[in-house]
């Protein structure tokens, strides 16, 4: 999925923010493989936050940009990520975007993803937040309940 230009329907500004985010992500997760990539070209992303920005995970876990992104830069550097976009909408300063997103590398999956991006009033994202459906036998240890 290169983008909002692969839907024709009219998609909301905010909506086409996180499609346009995704496909920097895409490319910094390709250009992260190479030797001379740096720690710091991940601050192209930045200008898309709020300073207060917080991630929350999956496994509820909240971060804020540094934690992230440093979590970002070590996924990048072993793994590849496939994003297809299934639906996406926006309500008010609100995106929602159901994707499966495929995993390249040791170890990789698919798995169903709802993601909540939630904007301030200038635009900036807030809030991601990460909701994923898996296969029972694909539930990362992290992410696992005790029974």
């Amino acid at each position: 999925m290169s983008g909002a230009d692969q839907y024709d329907v009219d998609i909301k500004p905010l909506a086409r923010k996180v499609l346009a985010n995704q496909a920097v992500m895409r490319r910094l997760l390709a250009r992260a493989k190479q030797p001379d990539f740096s720690f710091d070209e991940w601050s192209e992303l930045r200008a898309a936050y709020a300073d207060d920005y917080r991630r929350v995970a999956a496994n509820r876990d909240s971060r804020d940009w540094d934690e992230d992104v440093r979590l970002r830069h070590q996924f990048a550097q072993s793994y590849d990520l496939d994003i297809e976009v299934r639906r996406i909408t926006q309500i008010g300063n609100t995106v929602f975007i159901d994707t499966i997103e495929t995993i390249i590398g040791p170890g990789g999956f698919s798995i169903n993803t709802l993601g909540v991006v939630e904007f301030d009033n200038d635009g900036k994202i807030i809030t991601t937040t990460t909701y994923q459906q898996w296969s029972p036998d694909q539930v990362p240890r992290h992410l696992a309940q005790e029974r």
